[in-house]
C-alpha cells in the first residue's frame, strides 16, 4: 500500500515536477552564462538572468495550473505564497487517492500517518565532527613511539595530512551532491517527511470534519424531535 502510494506521489506531486523542470533549466542556463562569460558579454548574461527568473514563474504556473503574481506589499494580507499552493496541490492530490482507493478514513489516514512518522529520516547531530575528531586521533596516535610523541615528523606530515582532508572532503561534498541529484530526480527528495505533514493535517482536519458532522447531526434530530 505505501509504495503505490509513494509511487502516485511522486508521479503526481507539482514540488517534484517544479524541481526536475528547474534543475534542467539551471544546467541550459548555467551553459549559456559560461560562453557570455567568454566572451565577456554583460549584456547578454543580465538579459538571461532576468529570462531565468520570468522562466521559472512560467514552469510554476504551468505545473500548478495558477496565475502567480509578485507580491510588492507586504502588509497585504491576500494570497498564497508559492510554497503553500504547492502544499495545497500536494494534499489534494493525496485525497484524491485515499478517495479513490477506500482509504479516506479516520484509522486509515492515522495508521499512514504512523508509518511516516516511523520512516521519517532522522539527522544525526555531531556525527560530522565526532568523525574528523576520530580522524585526528587516529592520524596523531600514529607518531606516539616509545619514545614518546615524534613532534618533528607529525609537523612535516601536516601538509600531506590537510591535503588528504581537502581530497576526502571534495569527494565527500561531489558524492553527497549526487546523491542529493538522484533523489530529486526520483522525486524521493524529503518524500517521508513531506508525507507525514500532509498526513497531520489530514488526521486533524478530519477530525474535525467528523465533529462538525456529529453537531449537525445531532442539531438535525433535535429539530426532528421538535417537529
Amino acid at each position: 500500500m505505501y509504495k503505490n502510494l509513494e509511487r502516485y506521489f511522486k508521479e503526481n506531486s507539482p514540488y517534484n515536477k517544479i524541481k526536475i523542470k528547474t534543475i534542467i533549466l539551471y544546467v541550459v542556463v548555467t551553459f549559456l552564462l559560461l560562453v557570455c562569460n567568454y566572451y565577456e558579454n554583460i549584456a547578454f548574461m543580465i538579459i538571461i538572468l532576468i529570462l531565468l527568473f520570468y522562466k521559472y514563474k512560467g514552469i510554476c504556473e504551468k505545473t500548478l495550473e495558477t496565475k502567480l503574481y509578485f507580491k510588492y506589499d507586504k502588509r497585504a494580507k491576500s494570497g498564497l505564497s508559492l510554497d503553500e499552493i504547492i502544499s495545497n496541490k500536494e494534499k489534494n492530490i493525496i485525497i484524491k487517492y485515499l478517495k479513490e482507493n477506500n482509504l479516506y478514513n479516520k484509522d486509515s489516514i492515522n495508521c499512514i500517518l504512523n508509518h511516516y512518522r516511523c520512516n521519517k529520516s532522522v539527522e544525526i547531530i555531531g556525527g560530522n565532527f565526532l568523525g574528523i575528531l576520530t580522524l585526528i586521533i587516529s592520524v596523531a596516535l600514529a607518531f606516539v613511539t616509545k619514545d614518546g610523541f615524534a613532534f618533528k615528523n607529525f609537523v612535516s606530515s601536516v601538509p600531506y595530512f590537510i591535503a588528504l582532508l581537502v581530497l576526502v572532503w571534495v569527494f565527500y561534498f561531489a558524492f553527497n551532491k549526487a546523491v542529493g541529484l538522484r533523489k530529486i530526480l526520483k522525486g524521493e527528495e524529503d518524500i517521508f517527511e513531506r508525507l507525514e505533514v500532509i498526513f497531520s493535517e489530514l488526521y486533524v482536519e478530519y477530525k474535525q470534519e467528523s465533529i462538525f458532522d456529529r453537531i449537525k447531526l445531532k442539531i438535525f434530530e433535535i429539530i426532528k424531535d421538535c417537529n
